[in-house]
């Protein structure tokens, strides 16, 4: 757990924190922020956690949404996905993005190809392509992939081949280099609900190989491989 998520964890029960907290968790925060009263410190970062990230949720963009011309971000990029069955070791797809003129704006579209999990590199199956999907004024977008198939290969979690009906509820971030947010849908078989579970997009380099995975908006970086 990060640092932020755990006192974001801390805040929702400050209403307990009197009687739950240990008192060398209250000490250890007194001697980071030079109180006289550890319990009060606390507190008063309790309400400043609130007040700084009342707005932000946890699938909120590192960088404000810098709107996109057409054509902005397309290239290639890395989709990771994480299940919430596995939520460290996600599934991996080469995706190349584009983002066309859609009436008077722009979306985004992609075309994914499975990548093996034995390497996080290699390509492990064929190429899916799901249309545009609108991106609003704030940088968000909901991009459905229906019938999306992971191979074994690429399957992190049961190691079958599967299918799935995704949908990607995702936030443009700063110039688009990096997309990330939640995705919902379930799997077909065999059937799992995908509720809570994270997306990120992250760009990839010609020539290059793929980056290493990062989980969420919080760039949570994946468990490494064995």
């Amino acid at each position: 757990m990060n640092f932020r998520s755990y006192f974001a964890r801390l805040s929702s029960q400050k209403n307990h924190v009197r009687t739950l907290l240990p008192a060398s968790l209250l000490a250890a925060l007194c001697g980071m922020f030079g109180c006289a009263n550890p319990e009060a410190s606390f507190n008063g970062f309790a309400e400043r956690y609130d007040e700084i990230f009342a707005n932000k949720p946890p699938t909120a963009c590192p960088d404000a949404y810098v709107p996109l011309s057409a054509g902005g971000a397309d290239g290639p990029y890395l989709l990771v996905l994480s299940a919430t069955q596995k939520p460290d070791e996600p599934i991996l797809f080469f995706a190349e993005v584009t983002t066309p003129a859609v009436g008077g704006g722009v979306g985004i579209a992609i075309t994914v190809t499975p990548v093996a999990k034995a390497d996080r590199q290699t390509l492990a199956g064929d190429p899916q392509v799901y249309e545009a999907a609108v991106i609003d004024d704030s940088g968000k977008f909901e991009l459905a992939m229906p019938d999306l198939k992971v191979p074994k290969d690429a399957n992190t979690i049961i190691g079958l081949d599967v299918a799935a009906n995704v949908v990607l509820k995702g936030n443009i971030c700063g110039d688009g280099t990096f997309v990330c947010g939640d995705v919902t849908g379930t799997t077909i078989s065999p059937a799992a609900n995908l509720e809570g579970s994270t997306f990120t997009l992250m760009r990839a380099e010609d020539g290059q190989p793929l980056p290493d995975p990062v989980l969420d908006c919080e760039e949570t970086p994946a468990k490494p491989l064995p």
